[in-house]
């Protein structure tokens, strides 16, 4: 999960990358460098393998929690923006019902140590988190953190029982954002591949 979110942002990187004099684009040698298989010692598709799980992990947590996310209350002050985004958000949530392949968690835990296993991952994520705040960007600081808190939220969810799931507005937004980010990788991954291709062609 750290291998995807990690991969997750080295996508953005290398999609948003400085050109100079203020201009900002996609820079295949820079994703070349960070996923090729020469210069990671093979571990490049491993890494972008990672941020695919990432992806499913976090969508089951969506679709899991979507009861709970259709009760979520939109503030804005703005009544026709309050009203997009719940179409929004009930959009998104259909189209991930209907994801073929959902992640199975129950699964991925089958040893009953479930309880166990969250613990680890919670001073896992609060020691990532603390590290967090030694970056020197700030804006770079906040999306970290929202996304160790969107991950976090995902794994609270599903190791939670069904009709259990109790999350504060902060963890839903989290999580909506974070998926939101990592999608957004999945997707910059996909225009990497078609240019790629496109030059070997």
């Amino acid at each position: 999960m750290v291998s995807g979110l990690h991969a997750s942002i080295s996508v953005h990187i290398s999609s948003h990358y400085s050109q100079g004099q203020g201009s900002w684009g996609r820079n295949d040698e820079e994703f070349g460098r960070r996923f090729s298989p020469a210069t990671t010692d093979g571990e490049g598709p491993e890494r972008l393998q990672n941020l695919y799980f990432l992806y499913l992990l976090e969508l089951r947590a969506l679709v899991k929690a979507a009861p709970v996310l259709q009760q979520l209350q939109f503030g804005s002050g703005d009544a026709e923006e309050d009203a997009r985004m719940r179409t929004a958000l009930a959009a998104l949530l259909q189209r991930a019902r209907g994801f073929p392949g959902l992640l199975d968690e129950t699964a991925m835990f089958k040893s009953g140590d479930g309880q166990e296993l969250l613990a680890a991952f919670k001073d896992n994520f609060r020691s990532i988190s603390l590290l967090m705040d030694c970056l020197g960007c700030e804006r770079c600081k906040v999306w970290a953190k929202l996304q160790i808190t969107g991950l976090g939220t995902a794994l609270k969810i599903l190791f939670a029982e069904p009709g259990h799931i109790g999350l504060s507005r902060h963890e839903l937004v989290a999580l909506v954002n974070a998926f939101g980010r990592i999608s957004t990788s999945v997707h910059e991954l996909q225009n990497f591949r078609e240019q790629i291709g496109r030059a070997h062609v």
